[in-house]
């Protein structure tokens, strides 16, 4: 009897696997369900940019015989004398750790292109045409000076690659036509060129100053309006994630929202106005990444979604072995440095960051754009001199002149539902972090400005 039923058992055993193996030769998926899923074209936000169209200077500085001009907004000359050097030919001459006062080079005809921050050695051989770049040692740039000078009692064009930080620069020759250099740095112009003087923020020692230019007098600056268009975070879905099919979509209590895979997260915050990415790259910083991080940043940004309005690379902070890099609004050649969303500086300025790996942990953006044209041009806004704020600076109360970094002409940003309104003020750099400062001005109105060079 017990061996009829171990039989038993065995043939239906037998008989069982039969079945289950044809079913799983005859499986078909319902691919219907997978159809359904809701699909969001991956389209792109914004343009794919190359590294020249995201690095330029924050201020262009004409040297001429001590005197010292600067167009303050955005205007023809600037662009296109930023454009027509960039590709020069340079080759390196000296390097050098002494570096002579400014104006000992600034007494004849000289052009200064000065950075929001330094930009890494290789960033060079974007802008220019360089066979050399590891022979100049330096390994950051943070201001270039062309200027004319002569060799073998023949004119030519030479240029200083300063390195504040690192208290170096590197003596170049360039094949610039010494006619040509003139003619630019001194034919008139029809936009409005303001007379500049020299501040200095701060003194790295051996003749290596950082120096901001400052009007000599007043000056009128627009404010202007535009029409601000929201981005859809399913752009973003799209291209930061995966595999979106997996991505589940939360509301959280305060009315944010937050997009998940179990790994990556994206929050949309601050009445949908910024976007946080974060992507945890555990065990990435076992290989750290030689690449500059510029690069790779740009590299990020183009390939998720591109790069919309005029954001410009600004700075870059390393926090052991975290760095992150920011890339700031620009406004008609203004930097965008506070908004009416106090402490909320994702609404103009892009950041990355990254943990020594090769991969963003972080990434936050604004999720609107502000089009191309203003829908209103309101007043113009007197902004007081540069030794009117100085003087300003000096009264203020428990100011310490060494938290001091940098002094800007830049805009407020008044976001208000589709506007976005951008008013000219005066910001200083001050313990890392940019504030408005309430200039009052007692001289009296001038026009502050020169209708081209002399």
């Amino acid at each position: 009897m017990f061996e009829h039923i171990k039989t038993l058992i065995l043939w239906f055993l037998i008989l069982l696997s039969i079945f289950l193996t044809v079913q799983i030769w005859t499986f078909q998926p319902e691919y219907a369900i997978l159809k359904s899923t809701e699909y969001i074209e991956n389209t792109p936000i914004g343009e794919e940019k190359r590294l020249p169209e995201v690095i330029k200077p924050k201020q262009v500085v004409i040297h001429q015989h001590g005197t010292s001009f600067s167009p303050i907004e955005r205007n023809d000359f600037l662009e296109s004398f930023y454009e027509e050097y960039r590709g020069t030919s340079i080759q390196k001459r000296s390097i050098s750790s002494s570096l002579l006062p400014y104006d000992k080079y600034t007494e004849f005809k000289a052009v200064e292109f000065t950075f929001p921050d330094s930009l890494p050695k290789e960033v060079l051989n974007e802008i220019f045409q360089i066979k050399d770049i590891e022979s100049f040692i330096i390994n950051e740039i943070d201001r270039i000076v062309l200027f004319l000078d002569n060799e073998m009692d023949k004119e030519r064009v030479h240029g200083k690659l300063i390195s504040f930080k690192e208290q170096m620069y590197v003596n170049v020759v360039t094949n610039i036509s010494p006619s040509k250099f003139k003619e630019d740095v001194t034919k008139e112009k029809t936009e409005q060129f303001y007379e500049v003087f020299s501040y200095e923020v701060i003194n790295y020692g051996d003749g290596f100053k950082k120096t901001v230019y400052l009007p000599e007098e007043s000056l009128f600056v627009n404010s202007v309006t535009y029409l601000a268009k929201p981005i859809s975070p399913d752009h973003f879905k799209q291209t930061l994630f995966s595999d979106p099919n997996f991505v589940k979509h939360y509301f959280q209590s305060d009315g944010e929202e937050s997009f998940t895979d179990g790994n990556r997260m994206v929050n949309v915050l601050y009445s949908g106005n910024v976007l946080r990415y974060i992507n945890p790259t555990f065990g990435d910083v076992i290989e750290r990444n030689s690449r500059p991080i510029l690069f790779s940043a740009l590299d990020f940004l183009n390939g998720h979604g591109g790069l919309t309005n005029s954001f410009y690379y600004d700075s870059l902070k390393n926090f052991g072995t975290n760095e992150e890099i920011t890339f700031r609004l620009v406004i008609d050649g203004i930097p965008v440095y506070r908004s009416n969303y106090f402490g909320v500086n994702h609404l103009f300025e892009i950041t990355l960051n990254r943990d020594g790996g090769h991969q963003f942990d972080e990434y936050v953006r604004p999720l609107f754009y502000v089009e191309d044209d203003p829908v209103n041009i309101t007043k113009t806004t007197k902004i007081p001199s540069g030794h009117a704020l100085i003087e300003t600076l000096k009264e203020k109360r428990d100011f310490n002149r060494f938290l001091l970094t940098d002094i800007s002409i830049g805009f407020m940003m008044i976001k208000r539902q589709s506007f976005v309104t951008f008013e000219p003020r005066w910001f200083i750099q001050y313990n890392g972090n940019w504030e408005v400062v309430d200039v009052v001005d007692e001289t009296e109105d001038s026009e502050g400005f020169l209708n081209g060079l002399e």
